[in-house]
Parts: C-alpha cells; sequence; structure tokens
C-alpha cells in the first residue's frame, strides 16, 4: 500500500564497518547464541565451542602443576637430607681421625698391633672420601634450588605457565562479540 505517509526507494543502502569474528580455538561448534540481525553488545557471547578436549588439558595441567610443586619440595627436602647425611660423616670422620691417630702413637710402641692400625688408617682414608662425596651431593643438591623457592622455581613457573595457557584455551572456547552491532 503507498500511500501519502509511506516512503520507498529503488536504491537505498546501509553503511558500516563489517567485522569477520573469528574464534581463537579451533573446534566444534556446540552452541550459538545470536541470530541474523540481532544486536549484540561488546563482550556478548556469540557462540560456544566443544569445551571437552580443552577441559581434559586444563584438568592435566593442574596435575602437572601438582606434581612439579612435589618434586620441587622433594628438591629442598634432599637438600637438608644431604646437610644431615654430611654431618652425620663427618663425626664419622671424626671417630676415624681418633682412632687413627690414637693408634698412630700406639704403633711404634706395640700398643697395638699393626694390622689394627692399618684398620684405622683405612677407615680415616675411607671416612675422608665419603664426607668429599656427600659435601658433591649436596653441592649437586643446592644448585637445583640454588636462588629459588617452591612457588618461583622453574619446574613449577613451567607448570604454571602451561596452566595458564590451557585456563585461556578453556575460556576462548566461548566467542564474544567483539564491539556493539547487528549480526
Amino acid at each position: 500500500v503507498m500511500g501519502r505517509f509511506s516512503v520507498s526507494t529503488d536504491d537505498a543502502y546501509v553503511n558500516g564497518n563489517m567485522i569477520l569474528v573469528t574464534p581463537q580455538q579451533a573446534g566444534i561448534i556446540t552452541s550459538i547464541w545470536t541470530d541474523n540481525t540481532q544486536l549484540v553488545e561488546e563482550g556478548q557471547a556469540l557462540l560456544e565451542l566443544d569445551k571437552q578436549d580443552y577441559e581434559i588439558a586444563f584438568d592435566r595441567v593442574k596435575a602437572e602443576l601438582a606434581n612439579a610443586v612435589r618434586s620441587t619440595v622433594q628438591l629442598f627436602l634432599k637438600v637438608e637430607e644431604f646437610k644431615a647425611k654430611k654431618e652425620r660423616v663427618m663425626a664419622d670422620l671424626f671417630q676415624a681421625k681418633l682412632d687413627f691417630e690414637h693408634r698412630y702413637a700406639l704403633v711404634s710402641d706395640g700398643g697395638v698391633s699393626r694390622e689394627d692400625f692399618e684398620h684405622s688408617e683405612t677407615a680415616f682414608v675411607a671416612a675422608t672420601a665419603l664426607v668429599r662425596e656427600v659435601e658433591k651431593e649436596l653441592e649437586s643438591q643446592e644448585a637445583e634450588i640454588r636462588g629459588t623457592q617452591v612457588s618461583n622455581h622453574p619446574r613449577v613457573e613451567q607448570a604454571k605457565a602451561n596452566l595458564r595457557k590451557a585456563y585461556l584455551d578453556l575460556h576462548r572456547c566461548v566467542v564474544k562479540a567483539p564491539v556493539r552491532g547487528l549480526i
């Protein structure tokens, strides 16, 4: 019906900026929450991708973070264990040194047998070597944690970065409108 209050044209057009929306993650669309010509606000959810693979990945990296923390705590405990071991072998070395020195003074007078003296000498040399071995093991363990705490150890930092990435991947399964506009 054409009339006095109607306007028509054959050459009208609408001008606007076209924005292509692409997901940051690959996946199968499981939900669409908008229709053609619908007005959407910036940040409004448009569609959702299948999250199952991303949820599994997120759960896996959470477990990896827990394991990284656990293994890092064990590194710190290992250092304490080697410190205690060093104290024990130092005590053994002290005892072996005393035994050797006592027998050394007595062997020339015949107060102890040559065999007993040689056993004390061997025990002293072995205790000295064991102390060096434990010191090197302690140095090696301390190198693993030097300058770090559990929370900022490289193993934990890597696991935290993996968790952040998996979290982002999971949350990027919801595609949102970048600006206000018409679908």
